[in-house]
């Protein structure tokens, strides 16, 4: 009799413990992205945990018993992880769970709360499955049970700002490469360019008559939202040209001698420049200073070219002064200044140069013929009627 009175406290002292440490039973639920399966990212098999996620679960009907890869509940309880053998059953995401690990016994007919938190963002995905009858696994796996669970977004975005001191920097338009891939939004100064994860490519803005800093940025396997991609609208490009009064087009000049000459301009239209950037024989631009004029070195025969621009360096933006019109003190301010170069005028002109024999009589006439037997062109003499009319004879 005692002893089965003793085998009657060991059984009831084991139920006890059995019931207090909770019945073994795993709930396995697959899971997938929005877009599809999760495996580029949840690569780690067996009793390991994806860090990049954190999984909690509790049971609705016992408050405050809360399992967690973040509460140090061992992993063998709790853990997201690759699955499968991928020949006989496919390879799926799937999150593991231990009833028996929860201090309270679990009965069927409770509900167990879900959750997953996909670090990187803090996003987060909840769901409830009540607890069938029985102590088998309970297997989720199927198609049409999964659930979907946070990753990385889909898209991210590129945002920035146009700025500047002196210039409007509104109606500013974004052009990328592949366009069809991105969706752009320009709200006055700001922008947003929303483009596909691991998207590559460049952003340029633009806008008539000004130029910005950077010209452009690039962009490789773009995984995350990017702030403060700024711009700074840096340079206003003139579009008025001086006007070059002489010589004229196509100018040919004769000359004794190889002879200097003189280039004259006026202001362009508009605005005025700094200095001039003058360009000779289509070399180099080089900053000819405050000038209306510059002057060639002395010119043999041959064709000859110039150009020349105003710039810009030092934006001035607008001055506004009280003015009196028909009694009304308004306001009025002349048009900012740019900066930049303008754009260039140029022209071309000839030089010929006569030889003069000396003792030989010739003469010029009105028409600028020259009649005589002393004029030739260098090296050479002629006699008269010989030579054809010579145009703009002399400087």
């Amino acid at each position: 009799m005692k002893k089965i009175a003793l085998l009657s406290v060991l059984f009831a002292l084991v139920v006890i413990v059995s019931l207090s440490a909770g019945t073994s039973r795993t709930y396995v639920q697959r899971v997938v992205w929005e877009n599809g399966e999760i495996l580029d990212l949840v690569t780690n098999t067996g009793s390991t945990h994806n860090e990049n996620f954190i999984v909690t679960a509790d049971i609705e009907e016992t408050v405050g018993e809360v399992l967690g890869t973040n509460l140090a509940t061992p992993i063998s309880s709790i853990r997201l992880c690759k699955t499968g053998n991928g020949t006989i059953v496919p390879y799926y995401a799937a999150v593991f769970l231990q009833l028996g690990t929860f201090t309270t016994q679990w009965v069927a007919g409770q509900t167990i709360n879900m959750s997953v938190t996909y670090v990187p963002t803090g996003a987060v995905a909840n769901w409830s499955i009540v607890i069938p009858a029985g102590t088998t696994s309970i297997l989720m796996t199927g198609e049409g049970q999964e659930q979907i669970v946070p990753g990385p977004p889909s898209t991210h975005t590129i945002t920035g700002t146009f700025t500047s001191t002196n210039w409007n920097t509104e109606e500013v338009t974004i052009n990328t490469t592949t366009p069809e891939d991105v969706e752009i939004q320009v709200s006055g100064s700001t922008y947003t360019v929303t483009v596909p994860d691991g998207w590559t490519g460049t952003i340029t803005p633009s806008k008539d008559g000004y130029v910005f800093d950077p010209v452009s940025r690039d962009y490789t396997n773009v995984t995350a939202d990017i702030a403060d991609q700024d711009y700074v609208v840096k340079a206003y490009v003139n579009p008025n040209a001086p006007t070059i009064t002489a010589p004229e087009a196509a100018q040919v000049f004769t000359f004794e001698a190889a002879t200097p000459v003189t280039i004259t301009w006026t202001n362009p239209a508009g605005f005025m420049p700094e200095y001039y950037e003058t360009k000779w024989m289509e070399g180099e631009w080089t900053n000819a200073g405050l000038v209306n004029e510059w002057t060639t070195a002395a010119l043999e025969t041959g064709d000859y070219t110039f150009a020349v621009r105003g710039v810009i360096d030092t934006p001035q933006a607008k001055v506004y002064s009280r003015v009196d019109i028909n009694g009304r003190s308004l306001s009025h301010a002349n048009a900012a200044s740019p900066k930049g170069a303008g754009t260039e005028a140029s022209v071309s002109f000839s030089v010929i140069i006569y030889d003069i024999v000396p003792g030989n009589p010739f003469a010029i006439d009105t028409n600028t013929n020259i009649t005589g037997s002393g004029t030739g062109f260098v090296g050479a003499t002629v006699e008269a009627g010989d030579l054809p009319p010579v145009p703009n004879a002399g400087n």
